[in-house]
């Protein structure tokens, strides 16, 4: 009967001991609106936490385990300006989904590392990536990046990068 009180003492313990180490981590900026939120225990990161824009809006999802960044998701749609406008995360965006390109409507869309950023990725609309690629027709090395994640964007090379690849 001692053993089992013990037990039970012990167990109810460790709960309460994981529970007063486990906290929820808020950071705010200077309007008073969230920037990051989520989990901590024992002062490591655990679970999901949310990154927030100056309006209030959730544009990234990082998940954590043991304090170690496992994954991160981007949405960019209806994101702010001051997200959209950021180049560091709109590339880290788009290489983490390629439609995330079609919500750039600024000079990063553009932007030719963004372009192949969102090839690597294997998730993209032809049509968004054939519309940014129009402006690099004659690059020979992106086009060739392009063909290699899908051989039909081959018709967005110029009439003389075709015949170059026909020749070879």
């Amino acid at each position: 009967m001692v053993w089992l009180i013990l037990l039970v003492f012990l167990i109810v313990g460790s709960v309460i001991y994981v529970r007063i180490n486990t906290n929820f981590e808020y950071h705010y900026d200077d309007n008073g609106k969230i920037k990051l939120s989520g989990r901590t225990r024992f002062r490591k990161r655990i679970g999901e936490f949310k990154c927030y824009d100056t309006k209030g809006f959730c544009y990234c999802i990082r998940n954590y385990e043991k304090g170690e960044l496992v994954s991160e998701r981007y949405f960019l749609k209806g994101a702010s300006e001051e997200i959209i406008s950021n180049r560091d995360i709109v590339l880290k965006a788009v290489l983490n989904d390629g439609n995330n390109l079609e919500f750039l409507k600024n000079d990063l869309e553009f932007d030719r590392e963004i372009v192949i950023a969102a090839l690597k990725s294997k998730k993209f609309n032809k049509d968004y990536i054939k519309y940014r690629l129009s402006r690099y027709s004659n690059d020979s090395d992106l086009i060739h990046i392009a063909v290699l994640a899908d051989g039909l964007l081959l018709e967005s090379a110029s009439s003389k990068l075709k015949i170059m690849n026909a020749l070879f």
